[in-house]
């Protein structure tokens, strides 16, 4: 009996990890989501959150039904000053390679990959500063919250859990988190493998998805910062 509960929860954890690490690749490239998905550049941008919050939902029911386990599984832990100065320093060296990044190579990245597709967000030039303050918002959430659950809380940890190679464990969520912004264009693509790199170490160090969500929000943060900046100087 216990080993059937053992192969169901094996099966279920084997069933998730196909859908979000193959489903959150080939969902998120554009022939697939811009056929799926509204084309107005405001509910298209709303909805592309949501779809990331589905993902999410789906993992806590595998979690609960298939798994038979608690949420706790996932890693959120309390925060406390070691887990808050972790993050920070993970969102601090993230930000150095990012401004890095930004100021020496992204142009040499740019050149020659016109067949990649453009950054979705050009069009918010088009938009008024409503949907800049409350999506911007919303964006940070979805980013440093449902991106690290998807990435690190269920897939990084559910390898582990299946006791895989470790160099799967590091490069299967890896690959599905740099694919997945695959729409953004390939010189952002460089940008994630940099930092999706740093967030797989520190979060197979010290298995607490606290420390990622917290960096991860450090950084997006500072990038709707700029994008404010930007928009209203």
């Amino acid at each position: 009996m216990n080993q059937l509960k053992s192969n169901k929860t094996k099966n279920s954890i084997i069933l998730g990890l196909f859908i979000v690490l193959i489903g959150s690749i080939l969902f998120w490239f554009p022939p697939v989501y811009k056929s799926v998905l509204s084309q107005d550049f405001e509910l298209r941008n709303y909805s592309m959150q949501f779809v990331d919050w589905i993902f999410v939902g789906l993992i806590i029911c595998f979690i609960l039904f298939g798994e038979k386990n608690k949420l706790s599984t996932l890693n959120i832990k309390k925060i406390n000053s070691e887990s808050f100065s972790l993050g920070m320093a993970l969102g601090g060296l993230s930000m150095i390679y990012i401004v890095i990044h930004k100021l020496f190579l992204a142009s040499y990245f740019e050149f020659g990959f016109e067949s990649f597709p453009q950054n979705d967000n050009l069009g918010i030039d088009t938009v008024g500063p409503e949907f800049i303050f409350v999506y911007g918002i919303f964006n940070v959430i979805t980013a440093g919250v449902a991106e690290e659950v998807i990435y690190r809380g269920y897939a990084t940890e559910r390898l582990l859990m299946l006791k895989a190679n470790k160099f799967l464990v590091f490069l299967l969520p890896l690959i599905a988190f740099v694919l997945m912004h695959y729409r953004k264009g390939f010189e952002h693509m460089i940008l994630v493998i940099i930092v999706g790199t740093l967030f797989q170490l520190f979060y197979i160090k010290y298995r607490n998805l606290t420390i990622t969500i917290i960096g991860h929000l450090l950084i997006d943060s500072l990038a709707y910062t700029s994008i404010l900046i930007e928009h209203f100087k």
